[in-house]
């Protein structure tokens, strides 16, 4: 494998909802329909607010050396934070737990295929009873932690060839994943209910102008989340589409965002960024709190791009180019959208930030990444509150 920066490889998370109101924040939806009925969202012609999100920086995850040192390749985006305020951060064989205050506790997990040994750990959901899910892609299997560290049970996913996305359901034991299945049945239904190695229940095909469309195993990838009625919701990585099935696989409901995210500069497949096709702006992660607040966090290129890039050539002469000092807020700015479907889809809140978001940590809290310039990987934590 080429030897490529952390950088990159980072850059390749009841529906019953309370009114808010927040001043400085117009309402922004195209046609006040329902989510049933199909909601747009003009993100453009509306002033986003710059009041309605407070961010408070929490903490620092990530020491220069060590035991605490993040590895950007071991799935340093997938954060999760228990009961007691630690945090979990996937570190490929191993996670690195953090206290509150961002110091190092200990690790979880050790290389290998046995009971509490991982190949690509990734943190994915802490449970009511304060036990931490554990995602491993690579050996395809589900562990769950309990607040002194030991397996309180762990089993195999489908045999598939991969899994995009998982989320879990409310029951403890079964979970969502965005996955390619090849049987007749399943082909083309990206979204499966699954229990243990069981698939209960495949849905999710594209319905456009009342016909169903049969997607390939490259258009398939989305972001996932769940809400307290066990809804899934699914928006499509590279643009403004999110989807709300209920757990059985019934439609719910459609959002669209405009203007799409693709610009025209855009390739049909993803390369790494060049002058002919700049890096995409993308929808990064999703979240529904408590209230059955929608969060969605995007990432845009900023418009002066090129200029904060160098070029860099690898052993191979292979010619990449990269953001500036390997800081990636240098290409990038995000955008964290909070949306009231329930009220005819109102975005409540919309606010642009600098700090490179790489996902929502749990409610109320979201982690950023960040590259020393010595090329350490670190995290940063953020409270972030909905003013009402």
């Amino acid at each position: 494998m080429k030897n490529r920066s952390s950088l990159q490889l980072i850059l390749k998370p009841s529906v019953a909802v309370m009114a808010l109101a927040t001043a400085g924040c117009q309402e922004d939806v195209l046609e006040h329909s329902s989510l049933a009925e199909g909601c747009v969202l003009d993100t453009a012609t509306a002033e986003a607010c710059d009041d309605c999100l407070e961010f408070d920086h929490e903490a620092r995850l990530g020491t220069v050396d060590g035991p605490g040192y993040l590895e950007a390749r071991g799935g340093v985006e997938a954060v999760s934070r228990d009961h007691q305020g630690n945090y979990w951060v996937g570190q490929g064989e191993k996670i690195n737990v953090y206290q509150p205050d961002g110091d190092f506790l200990r690790t979880v997990g050790r290389e290998g295929e046995g009971p509490m040994e991982f190949q690509y750990a990734r943190p994915l959901h802490v449970d009511a009873r304060g036990h931490v899910h554990i995602w491993d892609i690579s050996n395809m299997r589900l562990s769950v932690v309990d607040e002194e560290f030991g397996l309180t049970r762990e089993g195999p996913l489908p045999p598939l060839p991969s899994i995009n996305s998982i989320a879990p359901l409310s029951d403890g034991s079964r979970y969502v994943i965005q996955a390619w299945v090849q049987t007749p049945d399943r082909i083309g239904l990206p979204l499966h209910v699954i229990d243990g190695k069981d698939i209960l229940a495949s849905f999710g095909a594209t319905v456009k102008d009342g016909e169903v469309t049969v997607e390939s195993r490259y258009t398939t990838r989305r972001h996932l989340t769940t809400d307290n009625a066990d809804n899934v919701y699914a928006a499509h990585v590279a643009d403004y589409v999110i989807e709300v099935w209920s757990p059985a696989g019934s439609l719910v409901g459609t959002l669209e965002g405009i203007p799409p995210l693709d610009d025209g500069l855009r390739g049909k497949a993803y390369e790494a960024p060049s002058d002919k096709h700049p890096p995409w702006n993308e929808l990064v992660d999703l979240h529904v709190d408590g209230d059955g607040l929608l969060w969605v966090l995007l990432r845009h290129r900023r418009d002066d791009w090129r200029e904060k890039s160098i070029e860099m050539a690898y052993s191979d002469g292979e010619i990449v180019i990269t953001p500036i000092d390997e800081v990636p807020s240098n290409w990038y700015r995000s955008r964290v959208d909070v949306i009231d479907l329930m009220s005819g889809c109102v975005r409540v809140a919309s606010q642009w930030h600098d700090e490179f978001f790489v996902g929502f940590v749990s409610d109320g809290f979201m982690a950023a990444g960040q590259m020393s310039p010595a090329g350490v990987p670190s995290l940063d934590v953020f409270r972030v509150t909905l003013r009402k």
